[in-house]
């Protein structure tokens, strides 16, 4: 822009010199000299034109220059966003990576389970030491976790899950009939557990029913089953709704232990029906047979006892009879 600004300058001072050139010698009366004094005339404010034009082409250019910085400025943004649009895509990847370790993880290895213990062993370590049990022995049967109740009772929790093929299977599958025979699969795998549990009930040292604890993935698959298993006293709970579960449990344990030890007097009451039911029992078996044996028995020793009577007087009366008959008053029985 600076040299177009030049070259109109420098054209101009040109005609200017070679029109001050031509009135020094030009011919009287020429019209071309009228045009040229016109002309020098016109020529100042062509020159502020000129000047107007180069402060006008300064600016343009000035512009141009921050045009040119911006668009740097935006493609430098640009490249940053787009290294940073990359790096969220590899951290999105990684997260995925991470979150299915942690999936495998919660739901626990394929042989026993013990990754599902080790969450559990973390949820639990959050309560009071007092409330936890470890290795509760049931007979037989160890559990591995329990919480004891302010009324002394304990509550079993199992945590195994040794199922954990069948979400990986769940989660890369598209198929709908693949699908739902896999979540058939967890459900019975799931009413399994539930029988486990079951064997961890003693209604001398626990409630009446224990927790099967599960991988939230599981527990949305399983919901239907909730009042199925409720009916054989277990209740299937989720590791994310463990916490709120077993607090909410001890809540309403020390609620109703404040008043009345409702399990403890509910275990006598059934011991005592237990009892009543084996009375009736022995009433309506052994007992009437005894009785009918007692009476037997008394009719025989009845019997035997009259035949004894009878014996001893047939003996009485023969030893009367051969005794000889007493001579009468004042006669005296003959020496022999």
């Amino acid at each position: 822009m600076e040299t177009v600004a030049l070259i109109l300058a420098f054209c101009c001072i040109l005609t200017l010199g070679v029109a001050l050139y031509w009135l020094a010698n030009r011919p009287a009366g020429s019209a071309l000299e009228a045009a040229l004094v016109q002309l020098a005339r016109q020529l100042p404010d062509m020159q502020a034109e000129i000047r107007a034009l180069s402060e006008r082409l300064r600016l343009l250019e000035g512009g141009q220059s921050q045009v040119h910085t911006s668009i740097a400025q935006v493609d430098r943004a640009l490249s940053s966003l787009t290294s940073q649009a990359q790096a969220y895509r590899e951290a999105q990847a990684q997260m995925a990576l991470t979150l299915q370790r942690l999936e495998a993880v919660i739901a626990g290895s394929s042989a026993k389970g013990l990754a599902g213990e080790n969450v559990l062993e973390a949820l639990l370590g959050r309560l009071p030491p007092e409330w936890q049990v470890r290795n509760l022995r049931i007979g037989n049967r160890v559990v591995e976790f329990a919480l004891r109740l302010p009324n002394n009772l304990l509550l079993p929790i199992d945590s195994k899950w040794p199922a954990t093929d069948h979400l990986e299977r769940l989660a890369a599958s598209n198929d709908s009939q693949e699908r739902s025979a896999l979540q058939q699969e967890i459900q019975a795998i799931v009413r399994e557990r539930a029988r486990e549990v079951r064997k961890y009930l003693d209604p001398s040292c626990t409630v009446g029913f224990g927790l099967a604890v599960v991988p939230d993935a599981v527990y949305e698959l399983c919901l239907g089953l909730q009042a199925e298993l409720f009916q054989q006293n277990v209740v299937l709970v989720s590791y994310s709704l463990l916490l709120p579960y077993l607090l909410l449990a001890f809540q309403m344990a020390l609620h109703n232990s404040r008043s009345l030890d409702t399990e403890f007097l509910l275990r006598h009451i059934s011991q005592a029906q237990e009892s009543l039911a084996l009375l009736q029992q022995e009433l309506e078996g052994r007992y009437p047979r005894a009785l009918v044996m007692l009476s037997n028995c008394r009719e025989d020793m009845a019997l035997h006892l009259g035949r004894i009577r009878a014996a001893l007087s047939s003996v009485l009366l023969a030893q009367e009879a051969s005794r000889p008959a007493h001579a009468p008053a004042g006669e005296k029985e003959p020496r022999s």
